[in-house]
């Protein structure tokens, strides 16, 4: 029977925001049903965005990566015929986004040589040999920046502001309590509880980092860097 899931009408979601979490997950886990993937869709142009810029491609070139990124999935029927046994969804998927960036810039390529009146060929584009690798660290910074973003919504508004200043933004604890108008204590604690609950999210969300062997910096600032990378491609997306 079809998943009749609907991420617009999900109980308890908040703008969409818990299903698309829900639906990440699932994902992850290989379990993104065709019907889940048409509302995951609309959340994750943003994470083809995001990698498409990381391959330099022009505006207009990331706006055709979109398009065919969808087009091959639902022609080809990507989601369904994927294999766990050949690997996991995130290197299967990253392979399709990349075969499509290589087929907008040979296109791009064409389309030069019809321009050009010469015997010589124009110089290929140089290959991205750390594409594979880029992927993956960006897949991660998703995933990180999906625990945060579940972090605030598990705090109150006033203990993810002293948080995100104090944790993330690297203003001192006194600033920080002055400000709220909070002992530094208090401050201190809503800090050390809230990188705690992050490292369990993160478990939650990527099974094969293990966060013990990674710095509270390091975490919170990779974790912080995705969720402003994920929403400044949010903006983008919007004139896409």
């Amino acid at each position: 029977m079809m998943n009749s899931y609907d991420s617009l009408r999900a109980p308890g979601a908040e703008s969409g925001w818990q299903t698309w979490v829900d639906l990440t997950a699932r994902m992850r886990e290989d379990t993104l049903a065709p019907a889940d993937w048409e509302h995951f869709y609309p959340k994750y142009r943003s994470l083809i965005i995001m990698y498409g810029r990381k391959q330099k491609l022009t505006r207009d070139q990331i706006r055709e990566l979109i398009d065919l990124v969808y087009d091959t999935i639902r022609a080809k029927d990507k989601i369904r015929t994927y294999d766990r046994a050949q690997g996991r969804f995130r290197d299967y998927l990253g392979g399709i986004i990349s075969n499509c960036i290589r087929d907008i810039r040979r296109r791009a390529q064409t389309r030069k040589r019809n321009f050009i009146v010469s015997m010589e060929d124009p110089p290929e584009p140089p290959a991205s040999a750390s594409g594979s690798e880029e992927w993956r660290e960006l897949w991660q910074k998703y995933l990180l920046s999906l625990a945060l973003e579940k972090l605030k919504h598990q705090l109150s508004d006033k203990q993810f502001q002293m948080f995100q200043l104090c944790r993330l933004q690297g203003r001192s604890a006194a600033f920080v309590a002055d400000f709220f108008q909070e002992s530094t204590v208090n401050v201190y604690t809503v800090c050390s509880r809230g990188t705690r609950a992050l490292r369990r999210l993160v478990e939650e969300f990527q099974e094969e980092l293990s966060p013990e062997e990674i710095p509270d910096e390091v975490l919170l600032r990779t974790a912080y860097d995705g969720l402003k990378a994920f929403r400044s491609a949010e903006r983008e997306d919007a004139t896409c």
